[in-house]
């Protein structure tokens, strides 16, 4: 009879073990460093992203506060993927939103890679996976120091999101506050200073772009931004024009609003006809003349040193409709105050369809009823900072334009082809009083 041999236990024997972890060795020493520098690009690329956020979201807590919040924590922000705070760091001259556009540069520049960022307005920063901050800030003119500054041989492996002043600018809406996209305007002029500054470009559908005449000059806006508008002076006659060769401004039968935003920097011109009246005319077509017409002015009477905003229309030269804002001597011309005002003509409103607005405030009203439609047989040019543009032009009955030229600081011009409603109007002050819409 055979013998049965004894039955084997399961389980492996240590030297079967011994095989399977040295295999598992070998393994773990080929891939183990391509796995780690996977996890640790991973979290490098989370810390990016991270970072990326933040500075995003900085932007937008400006947007809707008007100021830059007091920390990190503040927009919701915590740790970096590797446990750490996230750091950031505002240019020191721009203590709050609402200067961002008084500088004409910041003190702080960075070197990232090699290459320098001059002006930098905010710095978000990882201190990455050595935790350690490698970004360093010098009390000299605030430079930030990177990698050919950094200790030799040493990682520099912080993540930094690095803004510009200009960056920060254009992300809160830069210079141009102005919506440009309404289909009813007929033309949109943000009046920013361009390359080009013999002209003033308009935005609207049309592209009606405006030709400068004895050089009104870029200026700081009502927000300090160098070159956001424009300085009219009208010792020396200057202002702009449109020949609106396409006729795409007469008003006709149509409703029509014009507003802008205004700055009075002195008395206007005398009418010589009226040597009590004072007149500096803003925008608009063949208004201050006896033309068909449309137009925004300012209006003192006596006392030149007191005027109040005018909106006229007219028919031919006979009998022109206009609403004054309040009295003749409702503000100084010294104060040099922004306003927005608004001057609104519903055809369609007998009695009271014509409108003035100061501030989103309706401070006048009038009849609006003319004669016929308002339709410039001689294409007028539209101006802005004139009452009419041509030098020496005899308009219909003889009568030789005036020029009552502008003495101040104009911004924002917009023609609509509807009449703006209150409510309207209140909207289009709330949104470009502020630089952040």
């Amino acid at each position: 009879m055979p013998t049965l041999l004894p039955a084997r236990k399961s389980g492996f024997t240590l030297i079967e073990l011994a095989l399977v972890a040295g295999i598992m060795g070998l393994v773990a020493m080929f891939f183990y460093p391509s796995l780690m520098r996977l996890v640790s690009t991973d979290k490098h690329v989370q810390a990016k992203r991270l970072v990326r956020t933040a500075r995003d979201e900085i932007v937008g807590f400006v947007r809707i506060h008007n100021r830059f919040p007091q920390s990190l924590a503040e927009i919701g922000h915590g740790h970096d993927p590797w446990g750490k705070a996230l750091e950031w760091e505002l240019a020191p001259n721009l203590t709050n939103a609402t200067n961002i556009c008084r500088y004409c540069g910041t003190d702080m520049n960075a070197t990232i890679h090699g290459k320098k960022v001059t002006n930098v307005a905010l710095l978000v920063w990882s201190t990455g996976k050595n935790r350690e901050d490698d970004v360093r800030t010098g009390s000299d003119c605030q430079v930030l120091n990177h990698e050919e500054n950094y200790a030799p041989g040493k990682l520099f492996d912080d993540v930094v999101e690095v803004v510009s002043l200009a960056q920060l600018e254009g992300w809160l809406g830069g210079h141009t506050s102005q919506d440009c996209s309404d289909p009813d305007l007929l033309v949109c002029y943000p009046m920013n200073n361009s390359t080009d500054v013999t002209k003033i470009e308009d935005y609207a559908m049309y592209a009606l772009h405006s030709t400068t005449v004895n050089n009104p000059q870029p200026c700081l806006d009502r927000f300090g931004c160098p070159g956001g508008a424009y300085d009219f002076d009208k010792d020396a006659q200057q202002y702009a024009l449109v020949r609106d060769t396409g006729r795409y401004l007469d008003a006709g039968t149509d409703d029509i609003s014009v507003a802008a935003w205004v700055s009075v920097w002195g008395p206007q011109v005398q009418n010589p006809n009226a040597p009590s009246r004072y007149y500096g005319a803003i925008v608009g077509k063949g208004f201050l003349a006896n033309a068909d017409g449309y137009g925004l002015l300012t209006s003192s009477k006596h006392n030149k040193h007191r005027y109040c905003f005018n909106f006229q229309i007219r028919k031919d030269y006979k009998n022109p409709k206009f609403v004054n804002s309040g009295s003749f001597s409702q503000y100084s011309v010294y104060d040099h105050q922004w306003r927005f005002v608004v001057g609104v003509a519903d055809r369609d409103a007998p009695g009271n369809g014509l409108k003035i607005y100061v501030n989103g405030q309706c401070m006048g009203e009038a009849d609006p009823t003319l004669a016929g439609p308002i339709i410039d047989p001689q294409a007028i040019p539209f101006s802005i900072g004139n009452a009419y543009g041509y030098e020496d032009h005899v308009i219909p009955h003889g009568v030789i334009n005036r020029k009552f030229y502008f003495n101040g600081r104009i911004d924002d011009v917009q023609v609509y082809k509807r009449a703006l409603t209150a409510i309207e109007v209140e909207t289009i002050y709330n949104a470009t009083r502020s630089l952040y819409r």
